[in-house]
């Protein structure tokens, strides 16, 4: 759409080899990168310098090269942002409630904390990596409550949020029958948000839907996110120069 002749791909890096990639990427050709799971918080000590957000959310998604400088960013964050604008969801004085602990989670509870939510609820299956993330946030939040509770339907139950989102892998491709809720009883004044987008609709987004809850996938949250990557790295807003639909409709197309 934009003209712009660039080559993105995909690169894995093993956790034990990280260090000696960044290495090769400052001293490369590469002009930037995205980082995801598991390396969103792992890679920053290996950085030259950290985005202010980006440091108050303890996740980088997004490396910027100047030079051989390398800058962290967190574009993440608006990603989901953007996720609740298009959907229509105002999450202004709601009680949400966050399935997982990890780097996505930061930048999700950042998120909801600049929307003024009334509360956020961090469940994990290791709780103290839960509680530890609630510390964290507790220190930028003025306004919202901020607790964790153990991975358990029936504490889950109880708490009643009025939106769900999930920010671990469970239910990701290749593990389609997998959901991080199992039975867990959705109601119709629920909205759930699975940070996921490929598949399309989670075992967890199908179980909400059962229960007439509404139900968004992470894709406009990976759409938005990789725009404002496209931004940093180019020096461009390229943001406003796509056609966001036709982007949408051809990446669910490939998905579907």
């Amino acid at each position: 759409q934009t003209g712009i002749i660039a080559q993105y791909s995909n690169l894995c890096i093993e956790e034990e080899n990280l260090a000696e990639f960044v290495e090769t990427f400052r001293n490369g050709k590469i002009k930037g990168i995205n980082v995801t799971l598991p390396h969103k918080e792992q890679i920053i000590p290996l950085l030259d310098d950290i985005n202010p957000r980006a440091n108050s959310i303890g996740a980088v998604n997004c490396v910027l090269k100047t030079n051989s400088t390398l800058i962290g960013y967190n574009t993440d964050w608006y990603g989901f942002s953007m996720l609740l604008k298009s959907n229509g969801i105002h999450a202004d004085d709601k009680s949400c409630l966050i399935v997982g602990a990890g780097g996505v989670s930061k930048s999700v509870v950042y998120s909801l904390i600049q929307s003024g939510v009334k509360s956020i609820t961090i469940t994990n299956r290791t709780l103290n990596k839960a509680g530890k993330l609630v510390d964290h946030f507790k220190k930028i939040s003025h306004h919202t409550e901020l607790t964790s509770i153990p991975l358990d339907i029936t504490k889950i139950e109880q708490l009643n949020p009025n939106i769900i989102i999930n920010c671990t892998s469970v239910g990701m491709s290749p593990d389609f029958s997998h959901t991080p809720l199992p039975d867990y009883p959705f109601h119709s004044r629920q909205i759930l948000v699975d940070t996921i987008y490929n598949p399309l609709k989670t075992q967890l987004m199908k179980d909400a839907e059962n229960g007439n809850a509404k139900t968004i996938n992470g894709m406009d949250m990976f759409i938005y996110q990789g725009l404002a990557s496209l931004d940093l790295w180019l020096r461009m807003d390229i943001s406003n120069q796509v056609k966001y639909k036709g982007l949408k409709d051809h990446l669910t197309q490939k998905l579907s």
